[in-house]
C-alpha cells in the first residue's frame, strides 16, 4: 500500500516539473471540458451530463468564477466511438483545457485516458465503471461513480443468496464495461455456490436482432440471465426473450437502471433487478440540484447527472484550494482533500476512485426502480428420518 502511494506522488512531482518546465499555464482562464456523446443513441445521457456540468458552472460563475474570470465550458462530442473519443482527447489537449469530465462509456474513457494523462490534463468521469480506468498509476485521472468489480459483486451476491440453485445465463454486449461485468458476476456467483453457468455468450452494440440468443436461451432453460450491457439493447433483449416464452429473472448493471429501459419493456420490466448507487438522489443538495435542473432544463436529471454536477463541484473546488490551475497541483488537491458533495463526504484513494463507493440492488416495481427486499435464503430442504 505504501509503495503504491509513494510511486503516485513521485508520479505527480515529476510530471508537475515536466509541466512547470513547458510554461503552459497561460492565462488564468479556467476552461473545463465536458467530452460526451451528444449524437447516437447514447446522445440524451450525454446531453443530461453536459447539463449538470453547466449548472456547477453557472453556480461558480453567479460568485465571481475563479482568479477573478468567468470559468469557460466548452464540449465535445465523442459520438459512443472509440476512435473519436482519442481525437476528442487530443483536441482537448491542444486546447489546454484546466480538466475534462468524460467520459460516458467505459470503452471512450479507455480510449482517452492515456491522452489525457500523457498531456498532463485532468480527466474525471461521472460514469465509466470498468476497473481498467483508474487501475496503475494514473495521477490525473479520477472517477466519482463505482466500480464494476464492486458492482458486479454485489449483484451476484443478490442472487447467490436468494437463488443459490439458480441456472444462470450470461450474456454481455462484447465492450470492456459489459464483459467485465458480467466476468465479475460470475466469478462471484461461482464462488459463493459452486455452479457454473448454463450459457456465456455476447453480442455487439450494433445488434438489433437476438434470435439466435434467444435460441440458444430455449435450449439451456436458465432460471436467471444477467445482462451486462445498456438499457436500449437490455429492453429490446428483454422483450425478445419474454416473447420467446422465457421467463428467468432479467438482472443488470447501471447500465439498465435508467427510466428509459422501464418505458421501453413495459410492464414486462415487472421484477427485473438493476445495481445502482443506494442513493441515486444524494443529500438535500442532490435533491436541489434536481429541482434546479429540472427548471432551467425542462427534465428531470438523467441516472448520471448527479455524478457530473458532483466532479465539475470537486474539480472547482480543487482548482479553487490549489490557487491554479495547473493539473498536478489540482490532482495534489483532489488526492489529499475531502470534498462536501451532493452524495456527502467523497475523498479519494490511491487510484483515483471514491473511497466508498458502494452499490445496492433495484427492482422494477409498478413501473419505477425500488430498493429490492434483502433476500431471503430458501429454506433448507429436510432430511428424511432414518428409517
Amino acid at each position: 500500500m505504501f509503495r503504491k502511494y509513494a510511486l503516485v506522488s513521485v508520479a505527480l512531482l515529476v510530471i508537475g516539473a515536466a509541466f512547470m518546465l513547458t510554461g503552459c499555464l497561460g492565462s488564468k482562464t479556467v476552461t473545463i471540458a465536458v467530452a460526451m456523446p451528444l449524437t447516437g443513441e447514447d446522445a440524451e445521457e450525454g446531453k443530461s451530463i453536459v447539463n449538470a456540468v453547466q449548472l456547477a458552472v453557472d453556480e461558480v460563475n453567479a460568485k465571481g468564477g475563479l482568479f477573478g474570470k468567468p470559468v469557460q465550458l466548452v464540449t465535445k462530442d465523442d459520438h459512443g466511438s472509440t476512435e473519436t473519443a482519442a481525437k476528442v482527447a487530443g483536441e482537448l489537449c491542444d486546447d489546454k483545457v484546466a480538466a475534462v469530465i468524460g467520459h460516458y462509456t467505459s470503452s471512450c474513457t479507455l480510449a482517452a485516458r492515456d491522452i489525457y494523462f500523457t498531456r498532463k490534463i485532468i480527466m474525471m468521469t461521472p460514469s465509466s465503471t470498468n476497473p481498467a480506468v483508474t487501475d496503475g498509476i494514473y495521477p490525473t485521472i479520477f472517477r466519482v461513480c463505482g466500480r464494476d468489480d464492486k458492482q458486479g459483486e454485489a449483484a451476484a451476491e443478490h442472487v447467490a443468496a436468494a437463488w443459490p440453485d439458480a441456472k444462470v445465463a450470461l450474456i454481455h454486449d462484447n465492450s470492456s464495461y459489459g464483459k467485465d461485468l458480467a466476468d465479475k458476476f460470475l466469478s462471484i456467483f461461482s464462488a459463493k455456490t459452486k455452479k457454473e453457468s448454463v450459457l456465456y455468450t455476447h453480442f455487439d452494440r450494433s445488434v438489433v436482432d437476438f434470435e439466435p440468443v434467444v435460441k440458444e436461451l430455449k435450449e439451456k432453460e436458465p432460471t436467471v440471465i444477467y445482462f451486462g450491457g445498456l438499457f436500449l439493447q437490455g429492453a429490446e433483449l428483454l422483450k425478445a426473450i419474454r416473447s420467446a416464452g422465457i421467463n428467468a429473472l432479467f438482472v443488470s448493471g447501471d447500465g439498465c437502471w435508467n427510466e428509459e429501459f422501464i418505458k421501453r419493456a413495459g410492464a414486462l420490466s415487472e421484477g427485473c433487478l438493476a445495481t445502482f448507487n443506494p442513493q441515486p438522489e444524494g443529500t438535500s443538495e442532490g435533491k436541489a440540484f434536481a429541482r434546479e435542473y429540472k427548471a432551467k432544463f425542462g427534465d428531470d436529471p438523467h441516472p448520471y447527472s448527479l455524478f457530473a454536477y458532483t466532479a465539475a463541484k470537486i474539480i472547482i473546488a480543487a482548482i479553487q484550494k490549489a490557487g491554479s490551475k495547473d493539473p498536478i497541483a489540482v490532482a495534489q488537491v483532489i488526492r489529499s482533500q475531502q470534498f462536501d458533495t451532493p452524495f456527502g463526504p467523497m475523498s479519494f484513494d490511491q487510484k483515483g476512485d471514491p473511497s466508498e463507493s458502494p452499490w445496492t440492488v433495484w427492482q422494477v416495481e409498478n413501473g419505477k426502480f425500488v430498493t429490492a427486499p434483502k433476500p431471503v435464503p430458501p429454506p433448507a430442504a429436510e432430511t428424511p428420518p432414518e428409517k
